[in-house]
């Protein structure tokens, strides 16, 4: 029987040597596999390379790719930039942005964008679109189109980036919203602020590409009935608000254009042609924005109060308001100003990118006004060239009088016996005759 050893009698005993086995062909493979795994691995985010840093751009490209969650394949080590048409320079920078493009994540609302801003600044790389193309492939493992849909979404809804991120807009959503006009990107805007959830099909209904019905009728009670319901006076009210303030803004500016030409504001002829559409415009806003409060809780009557005070749009309300009024335009040598440098600035921020529209206007005024000033111009030295003529005219008349009297005394002059012979035949003609007598 075999002896059993207790622990005791093991303390202080040397180990035995581990024998070495050697591993079946099979584990050695695997661990060849996983060695060669672990030394092509990606580059990690912590060690991006910066555009300053020098890079080898003669690094041939692994024949692994490394697959970002966003589902975009990206080389995991530099690819030949010399071969991509760049230089030095040029590569550094390319090099930044494909680090920056390893590190974004999935495609969110707020990463499409990113990928646009990435985008962009690698077109500013290329000579052409070709060349373009081949950057797209070779840098971001993107097609051309595909980085093209992401430098559109960046730079064309970048004024709405904020809004879009907080509803969270999916990503081909966005496609479809960068190709649209302004007018329609804020209907997206407003029914998505107000609750509901717009699929891509939807999206490209409300922008002209296609037709769907709408996800939750207002027709429903509930949450979800009364969003819709407010969807739908959304996106009448901001459409027509928007158009109203457009028209106030562009009646505005040519009212202005004597003041943009040093002169001053006559109130009595300017005031009345805003006062009342300045009041439809505080009530649509009011419509628009405002929340109906008690004045005790429970009870009634009931007072209108903006959602936010102090904020922006609470000061254009306040501006709309003192446009209102007869009693409150500022007094007539400081409404110019007013207009100009308050009133106007406010309502371009109102209207957004739909403010290129009225601001043509001023460089219509502006062309035609140059216009006008060359017109005159040109008459004044028509008139100063006439002018001019008329009296290099004169003088030339003056001249050839001075000569023909110098001609004729000079005459005068030469041939004195001329004229004497009819004086005397006059004088003795004059005698009478008393010879026959």
């Amino acid at each position: 029987m075999a002896k059993h050893i207790t622990s005791e009698e093991l303390e202080g005993s040397t180990p035995l040597p581990t024998p070495d086995i050697p591993s079946s062909p099979a584990i050695q493979k695997a661990r060849a596999r996983k060695t060669a795994s672990e030394e092509a691995e990606p580059i990690a985010a912590s060690e991006s390379v910066s555009p300053s840093v020098e890079i080898d751009i003669a690094t041939p490209k692994p024949s692994r790719k490394a697959k970002l969650k966003s589902g975009t394949a990206v080389a995991a080590s530099p690819p030949d930039y010399a071969a991509l048409g760049l230089d030095p320079e040029k590569a550094k920078v390319a090099e930044g942005l494909r680090q920056e493009s390893l590190e974004l994540g999935r495609k969110s609302t707020s990463t499409v964008f990113e990928w646009g801003r990435i985008s962009a600044a690698l077109h500013a790389l290329a000579d052409d679109q070709a060349h373009y193309g081949k950057l797209t492939k070779g840098v971001l493992g993107l097609s051309r189109r595909g980085a093209e849909n992401y430098e559109r979404v960046y730079e064309r809804l970048a004024p709405h980036r904020e809004r879009l991120v907080r509803v969270g807009i999916i990503a081909s959503g966005l496609y479809e919203l960068a190709t649209a006009e302004p007018d329609q990107v804020e209907e997206v805007l407003a029914a998505s602020e107000a609750g509901q959830k717009l699929t891509v099909a939807q999206i490209k209904a409300m922008v002209g590409k296609g037709g769907v019905t709408p996800a939750v009728s207002a027709e429903l009670g509930g949450a979800a009935g009364l969003k819709a319901r407010i969807a739908e006076k959304t996106q009448v009210g901001v459409s027509e608000f928007m158009d109203a303030a457009a028209v106030f803004l562009e009646e505005l500016l040519v009212a202005l254009d004597p003041y943009r030409q040093g002169k001053r504001i006559v109130v009595k002829d300017t005031q009345p042609a805003f006062i009342y559409p300045a009041r439809i415009l505080r009530e649509q806003l009011e419509w628009l924005t405002w929340r109906a409060v008690p004045e005790q809780p429970g009870r009634f009557p009931v007072s209108h109060e903006p959602v936010v005070r102090g904020d922006r749009w609470h000061e254009v309300w306040q501006t709309l308001v003192k446009l209102g009024g007869f009693e409150s335009w500022p007094p007539a040598a400081e409404v110019g100003p007013w207009l100009n440098d308050t009133v106007v600035p406010q309502l371009l921020w109102l209207l957004g990118d739909r403010a290129k529209k009225p601001l043509a206007v001023v460089n219509r005024l502006a062309a035609a006004a140059e216009a006008e000033q060359a017109k005159a111009e040109k008459e004044r030295e028509r008139a100063k060239a006439e002018q001019k003529k008329a009296r290099q005219k004169a003088k030339r008349e003056r001249a050839k009088a001075g000569k023909r009297g110098s001609r004729e005394a000079a005459a005068e002059a030469d041939h004195p016996a001329a004229t004497a012979p009819a004086e005397d035949d006059a004088a003795i003609a004059a005698v009478p005759n008393t010879g026959d007598a």
